[in-house]
């Protein structure tokens, strides 16, 4: 059963305050640790959002980023990424987080595709390449997971084994969508605290 702590909304925390900790404990440990959510904010109805999840394995499996449009369920794009959970855990613990993703431009004569719709980009976080994500279809598993946490627009916490899916832990947030062109998107993770010392963008480019 999923359990859920909110916090009054004259005592909210920084939203790193919280996402801090998280990570740190996100590195596999042998002590169990209960089910803890944190349901932090959800923006306004007029403000064009996503919602990003990012799914971190507890036995330091591969790390998957999930993106959704609040009114669907199955993502319009997951990556697995080249980083096991400890790995992106200690990447990802500085104030400014930049990760991007590119990918190559179709050769002549080919038409070209949606940006988000390449099979493989390289990756680079905050300015160092690791390496190469791919694209995941929408996998029982992957859609299990999302699904016990759809009411929850954000916040982090762990799920516990179900259905020998695993534990998982997982960062959830709202994404502010920004299109460039064709060949760029971003996508900015909403602050809510208003605290702008610390920030989480995700780059997609075409090049």
């Amino acid at each position: 059963m999923l359990h859920t702590e909110c916090e009054d909304a004259n005592h909210r925390q920084p939203w790193w305050n919280v996402f801090k900790p998280v990570l740190d404990a996100v590195v596999p440990c042998c002590i169990c640790h209960p089910l803890l959510l944190f349901c932090l904010y959800s923006p306004p109805a007029t403000v064009a959002t996503v919602t990003g999840t990012i799914i971190c394995p507890t036995d330091n499996g591969r790390v998957k980023i999930a993106m959704q449009n609040p009114a669907q369920t199955s993502p319009f794009v997951t990556l697995e990424l080249p980083l096991h959970t400890s790995h992106f855990a200690a990447l990802v613990r500085g104030e400014t987080n930049r990760i991007v993703f590119t990918c190559p431009r179709e050769p002549d004569g080919c038409s070209m595709r949606p940006l988000l719709s390449a099979p493989v980009w390289t990756m680079l976080c905050n300015g160092r390449k690791m390496g190469f994500a791919v694209q995941r279809t929408g996998s029982h598993k992957d859609a299990s997971l999302l699904e016990m946490i759809r009411s929850v627009s954000a916040g982090a916490g762990l799920l516990p084994d179900k259905e020998g899916l695993g534990e998982q832990k997982y960062l959830r947030g709202q994404f502010i969508r920004t299109v460039g062109s064709s060949d760029s998107e971003a996508y900015h993770l909403v602050d809510p605290s208003g605290c702008f010392g610390q920030e989480l963008s995700l780059f997609f480019l075409r090049n």
